[in-house]
């Protein structure tokens, strides 16, 4: 549960502040855990961050396959992902981790480069 938590708290910090400005007790006050929880769970921020930004591609990239499959052409089917409703003012959850610094760190461009290249391919 805790493990849960952490990811998911740490999902939406990421989205709303980026990685350099989400510090662990940012995390552990979002999820309501304990520094012990947020250890026994990962090595540390950039770990969790990992896990975070993998399951925010593996959602993004549901969203635009089913997207893609919902269309047969496929202009048709990127206009249908882009124009779904979403918060045009909070941006790309992972786009705005490109610009950061700590892109630079394989375990936050990893999730990054693997939504971006899915999507080019497709």
């Amino acid at each position: 549960m805790a493990r849960e938590a952490l990811i998911a708290a740490t999902q939406q910090l990421l989205a709303e502040h980026g990685y350099e400005s989400t510090s662990p007790a940012m995390i552990q006050r979002r999820a309501k855990a304990g520094q012990g929880s947020f250890y026994h769970h990962f090595k540390g921020k950039v770990h969790l961050a990992h896990e975070a930004l993998s399951a925010t591609c593996d959602e993004m990239l549901s969203a635009f396959d089913a997207a893609s499959q919902a269309a047969g052409d496929p202009l048709a089917s990127l206009r249908r992902y882009l124009t779904q409703p979403r918060d045009a003012l909070a941006g790309c959850r992972l786009g705005r981790h490109a610009i950061e610094e700590s892109i630079e760190k394989s375990a936050i461009r990893e999730p990054v480069s693997r939504y971006f290249s899915h999507v080019e391919t497709a």
